[in-house]
């Protein structure tokens, strides 16, 4: 959004609110209806959309728009993980303690965002090996990959 087009957009909210104090005949009773509260709001998301994105918010979509496919395989990876550990009474701690993973990187893994080193990927499927079809999936796609 173009600051110009905000600013519009805000200067037409002010104008409403302007409008709704006249037709309140006052700003307590305008704010006690909800009119100012919502336009309030209203202003407050659209600067939150009109502000330019910081450098680690760009980075970020960069690296979703150009890992989309193994962000996939990792969301699913969590699946079969969460299954895993649901089905066999597994908690986080002791998951992360047979994966030799912190319990924060536990946790990032079980998001689904998690950027897996194959060393976690290989423990996984030996902790799994059944469970985990996606990951079945993800090594045959890589090792084919691998070979062309």
């Amino acid at each position: 959004m173009e600051q110009k087009d905000t600013n519009k957009i805000l200067e037409t909210l002010d104008e409403i609110e302007s409008g709704a104090v006249c037709e309140y005949k006052s700003a307590k009773t305008a704010y006690s209806e909800g009119v100012l509260d919502t336009t309030h709001r209203i202003k407050q998301l659209i600067k939150e959309i009109a502000k330019q994105p910081s450098d680690k918010e760009i980075q970020m979509a960069e690296f979703r728009k150009d890992n989309r496919i193994w962000l996939l395989y990792s969301s699913m990876i969590a699946l079969d993980v969460r299954r895993y550990m649901r089905q066999n009474n597994v908690s986080e701690k002791h998951m992360a303690e047979q994966l030799n993973i912190s319990q924060d990187d536990m946790r990032e893994l079980l998001s689904g965002r998690a950027d897996l080193k194959m060393s976690t990927l290989c423990r996984i499927a030996k902790i799994i090996p059944n469970e985990s079809t996606n990951l079945k999936e993800f090594f045959a796609i890589w090792q084919d990959d691998q070979l062309h």
